[in-house]
């Protein structure tokens, strides 16, 4: 922004009601809102004064359902790229754990516990930090950032069915890519405790589907709790903790993650040794499909469906549907003591990225209104000690994607020309 509209944005504040602004990169402002830790609206407008150390659950999940929108949007090239960049990273993680974690056999033999810890803590944190700063697609926290978009109504089935389905294979293709420049590089020449270490491959293929499934569930509930932690925290330190101590727990509890695995079952069978004998369809068909469908299961269960009828418009719809049903099949003194919560809650979407087409009228937008980017500018403006004026939308016609159209040059027309703009 040049400075004079930086100076026309800040005269705005104390003389019109805030406008938002059309984003050119038509749909990307939600991903850019994430760098600060900022709602796409108040990005839009620079209000630094803003930035906190960390956010509320429910900043979270409007946070992780507008990345979901943003992913929805991405080109299959855009996916691909950045799913093999993930791919890779986590593999750099997953090589580290045992490198290290791989050659302690004195350790692994008489303190198994300690063993355990290291091999979690040293490796697929610091692969996982890498994927979040990074901005690379990994399968196993895209399910929620998808799943969450769509039960918000955001984006359609067949956009996340196809952006997970790329984002799988681009994981598998980066992993791939790993296991042969680590052959290439004889990373593992002399390494001969590290290399027996990779017959946990066999481990991973020997329990039953259920078992693997299970795993899987318990794995991806605590990499998308990292994510989600990591979402909280505004600064690198306090995002690597937030990463680290549930990806510790899953990586020493012995639980699966199917694009780690894409990296781990591979390297053991080319590394020779007892897991040189496993097949690729055996290692599909014992882990890679169960453990697939065990985090999918796990982060859309635990993480989406959870916090969807906790905090996001799920809770609006089970809270009307439980107070219509008792007050149509109970007597009214029994309803009036079961009933819970208002009487009839709105059911929309909270988040910046929350502008209904409502089906009628001038503009077909309605607003959501009570959007966390607006509490905190009121909040900041009152820190600060000034007045901050009702925030407003243009009754302009959206443009084909559905954003907001951008703000007359004047602010101040905008707010005293036509009577256009709604508090």
């Amino acid at each position: 922004m040049s400075a004079s509209g930086s100076a026309g944005a800040k005269m705005s504040t104390s003389t019109a009601p805030l406008l938002p602004l059309s984003d050119p990169a038509r749909g990307h402002a939600e991903e850019r809102a994430q760098i600060g830790g900022l709602t796409a609206a108040t990005v839009s407008r620079g209000d630094a004064a803003l930035i906190r150390l960390f956010i509320t659950p429910l900043e979270v999940w409007n946070k992780i359902v507008a990345t979901g929108v943003a992913k929805s949007r991405y080109s299959w090239p855009k996916t691909m790229l950045l799913s093999f960049l993930a791919g890779a990273y986590l593999s750099f993680g997953m090589a580290l754990a045992f490198l290290v974690g791989g050659q302690l056999r004195a350790v692994r033999a008489n303190d198994p516990g300690l063993y355990n810890l290291v091999l979690g803590a040293f490796g697929l944190p610091f692969g996982l930090t890498m994927i979040i700063l990074m901005g690379a697609d990994l399968f196993t926290s895209d399910v929620s950032f998808m799943l969450a978009a769509w039960c918000e109504g955001k984006a359609r089935i067949g956009a996340v069915a196809w952006n997970l389905g790329w984002c799988w294979i681009g994981n598998l293709c980066g992993s791939l890519f790993m296991v042969q420049m680590y052959l290439w590089g004889d990373v593992f020449a002399g390494r001969e405790a590290f290399s027996s270490r990779w017959n946990a491959a066999l481990a991973k293929t020997a329990p039953a589907f259920g078992v693997n499934l299970v795993r899987g569930v318990l794995c991806n509930w605590l990499v998308n709790i990292a994510v989600w932690q990591a979402m909280t925290a505004q600064d690198v330190t306090g995002k690597f903790v937030g990463v680290l101590i549930p990806v510790t727990i899953f990586v020493a509890s012995g639980f699966e993650h199917c694009i780690a695995n894409q990296f781990g079952l591979p390297m053991g069978m080319r590394l020779g040794g007892p897991a040189s004998a496993l097949s690729p369809g055996h290692a599909l068909a014992r882990n890679r499909v169960p453990v697939t469908l065990g985090n999918a299961l796990g982060a859309g269960v635990f993480i989406v469906g959870f916090y969807f009828l906790a905090i996001g418009t799920g809770h609006d719809r089970l809270v009307n549907g439980w107070n219509g049903a008792v007050a149509r099949h109970l007597p009214p003194w029994l309803a009036d003591w079961l009933q819970t919560g208002e009487q009839q809650l709105p059911g929309r979407f909270i988040g910046d990225v929350s502008i209904h087409g409502c089906g009628h009228g001038a503009s077909g937008l309605t607003p959501s209104g009570r959007g966390f980017s607006a509490a905190l500018r009121a909040l900041g403006s009152s820190l600060r000690g000034t007045p901050h004026p009702a925030a407003a939308v243009t009754a302009a016609a959206a443009p084909p994607d559905g954003l907001p159209t951008p703000p007359p040059a004047d602010p101040a027309a905008a707010a005293h020309g036509n009577g256009k703009a709604s508090a």
